[in-house]
Parts: C-alpha cells; structure tokens; sequence
C-alpha cells in the first residue's frame, strides 16, 4: 500500500478511501497505510460503519474532469430524420462519434396582422391660400405578430408590407414587426388588400391572409363653406322638418286606426295568431345554428359555402375521429377548440397546445370561454373564418305591471 500510494503522489493522481468497517480496523497498521495513502495524494479518507451519511461523490471528482458543451447554428430546412456526428480534437487525442439519427420539425414561421382595420376614412382638410383640399391621415401603422408552429424561434431577416400585391415597406433589420403604409395618394374610396411577408434565417417565408381594407373618401361639403350662423339655420331646418314629418306619421296612424273598416279589423285579428317556426317546418331537416365562411371566400352563405355548425357543441381539429369540423392544416392541433351555444349566445375555448394558439378578432385566447359575436373573425393555424349566426334570437317577451302612483 505504501508503494501505491508513492506511485500515485508522484504521477499526481489523487486518492480517497471509503473503508467499509467498524473503526477499529484503523489501529492497526493497514487501516494506518489507508489514510497515509489518502493524506499524502491529496485525497479523502472516510470509514462508513452503516450509520453515517455517504459524501457526495459530485464534489469530491469535479475537479478530476471537465466537461465541454457544443452549440452550433443548424442549416436545415426541412422536416426529416437527420445524424449528428462529434469530433474533438485534444492536444494529445482525438475524439469522435455519431449519435443514432435524431427528427426535428422544420417550419415556416406564421406572421399574423394585430388588429388590422376594416375601414379607413379619409377626411378633407383645406389648405391655406389653396382652393384643393387635402386628405388626412396620410399614414397607417400596421404591426404584426409571428409564431413559429415548429418550436423552434430564430431570427427574421426581413419583412414586407404588400398593397393589393405591390410592395409598399420593406424591414430588412430589425423591428421587424411595425410597418407605415403611405395612403397619400389614395383619393377615391375603394377596397384594397394588405399582406406581410416575413423572411427567417434559413430563407423560410410566409405570409399573412389577404386581409380587405375599405378606403372612405369623405369630400369637403356645403357645410366646410357656411357660416355657424348659417350652420345652426341649416340643423333647425332639419329638426323642425323632421318634426313636421313625425307629426304628420302620427296623425295618419291615428286617423288609420279611427277609420278603419270592421272587416279590415277581423283580417288583422287573424293573422296576429303565432304560427309555426320555420325549424318546425323543415320536417325533420338539420338544423343549422352557425356558418364559418372562409375570409377569402367573397360568395354570400348558401349550400356547401363554408363550415356549418348543426350541434350547439361542436369540437374543432384536424382529426377526424375526435372533433366535429376537421381543418386539414399542419398548424392546427388535433382538438384545437370548442364552439358551443348557450342561452346567450355561442362561445369559444382554445383546447389545442400554446404553441398553436385559436384567435379571436387577432387576439389569441386560452382555456376560458370567450364570447362570440356574428361578424368576428376567428383563426385556428392559418386558417381564417368569419362567424355568422344561422338562429334566431329568443323571443323579447314584453311584461306589463300595474301602475302604482306615489302617496
């Protein structure tokens, strides 16, 4: 043992001794060797005897070894089964290897526009010493937000704002997010569409739905050269006229009513009966309660035009044997939502993973149900829909309570 334990002080390897035993092993001369060898390398000696608590073994080898860590910066750009191989070279030794293959999930990033506007008004403002008159505002900001369906984030390397297909602001650094549309030269109303194209560091582009703008050209009226004391003549003109014309209403309504025949009183008495609902007259057809209309779809709601909600519950996804209405898009979760009707109205969850979230109105939404109204635009993935209601409201019951007057 001594010579063991010269040899290890003189090649610099460190020692330390667990000795398993009762303690009175260490009074003869091996027990004393043991500790010798573990003083003089620099090491440890430690008996355990059943009681004591094991030292952590992390502490006392960290100083024995080192560990390296790899990080690079992949160039794959589609999804597959690929190998990842290791080379290290030593000062005095060279290590390689070659891992089983491995799969990763490639995607294009999704960019979606935050809060687009349906309509903008552009209102006539007169220039001083001109007799043309300009229009304001002159500029919209727009934003954007991207989502990367394969979970892996990266850097953007530009961004495009494109009008009714042209180009119209590039973001080749960053923000890449925030674009200005000039609509200076806009001065007739009309439709027209915006869409974002976005670049990654891999060269994947996407780009946002084709989303319908209306431009409003509002052009200097009669007013804008009238007086305020010609102004307020002009308004109650139109009040008093407006008056003379409810007057007018409520005396034929009333003299309608005086005058009107007994038979014309009997024919009216009989149609007042309610009769059966359209639903109830279908003999037994599917009742439909919603439409999902596809946002580039233009056509107005008839057979086979959309997505139709028949149950008040449905589930929606990309898999066929657990959902009721099936989107084929990679972005969209097996079940990716629920659509239900209350007595309030319909009412929307997101069921699907964060990484893939359901938006309504470009806003994104969790496990709560959120309200849903007719006319709201709702997307799963990449796939867009516009809401329409398919019933009709309950019933307004009127209720009549006795007049009490105060004593």
């Amino acid at each position: 043992v001594n010579t063991l334990a010269e040899q290890s002080r003189q090649a610099g390897i460190q020692v330390n001794v667990w000795m398993v035993g009762e303690a009175y092993y260490l009074t003869n001369d091996q027990g004393g060797s043991l500790i010798e060898m573990a003083v003089s390398t620099g090491g440890q000696f430690f008996n355990y005897t059943g009681v004591e608590t094991l030292p952590d073994l992390t502490g006392t080898l960290s100083d024995l070894g080192y560990a390296s860590e790899l990080t690079y910066e992949s160039g794959l750009r589609a999804t597959g089964s690929y190998p990842l191989g290791i080379r290290a070279a030593l000062s005095d030794l060279e290590i390689t290897g070659e891992s089983l293959p491995f799969y990763i999930t490639i995607q294009p990033p999704n960019p979606m526009l935050l809060a687009p506007p349906a309509s903008i008004s552009r209102e006539a403002v007169a220039g001083e010493g001109s007799d043309t008159a300009s229009f304001s505002p002159s500029q919209v900001d727009l934003q954007i937000l991207v989502e990367y369906p394969d979970g892996h984030p990266r850097e953007l390397t530009a961004s495009r704002l494109l009008v009714d297909g042209s180009v119209v602001d590039v973001n080749v650094s960053a923000p890449f997010d925030v674009f200005s549309w000039d609509i200076s030269g806009l001065t007739e109303t009309g439709e027209h569409t915006i869409q974002v194209e976005v670049e990654d560091s891999l060269g994947l582009r996407a780009a946002t739905l084709l989303t319908p703008v209306q431009i409003e050209i509002i052009e200097p009226g009669l007013y804008g050269q009238l007086s305020l004391q010609q102004i307020g003549l002009v308004v109650s003109g139109i009040i008093a006229g407006a008056g003379l014309v409810l007057l007018g209403v409520w005396l034929f309504r009333k003299f309608w009513r005086v005058n009107q025949p007994w038979w014309q009183n009997r024919r009216q008495a009989a149609l007042s009966g309610k009769g059966k609902s359209a639903s109830e007259e279908m003999d037994g057809e599917e009742q439909r309660y919603a439409l999902l209309l596809p946002l580039d779809s233009f056509n107005e709601p008839g057979e086979g035009n959309g997505l139709a909600v028949n149950q008040p519950r449905v589930l929606i996804g990309n898999d066929p044997q657990q959902v009721d209405l099936v989107l084929s898009s990679p972005g969209v979760d097996p079940i990716q939502a629920e659509l239900s009707l209350e007595e309030d109205g319909f009412w929307l969850r997101h069921l699907g993973s964060p990484s893939r979230s359901t938006w309504l109105n470009y806003q994104p939404i969790g496990t709560e149900p959120v309200r849903v109204k007719p006319g709201d635009l709702l997307h799963f993935g990449e796939l867009g829909f516009r809401f329409t209601m398919e019933v009709n409201e309950p019933d307004k019951k009127i209720s009549i309570s006795r007049y009490e007057p105060f004593s």
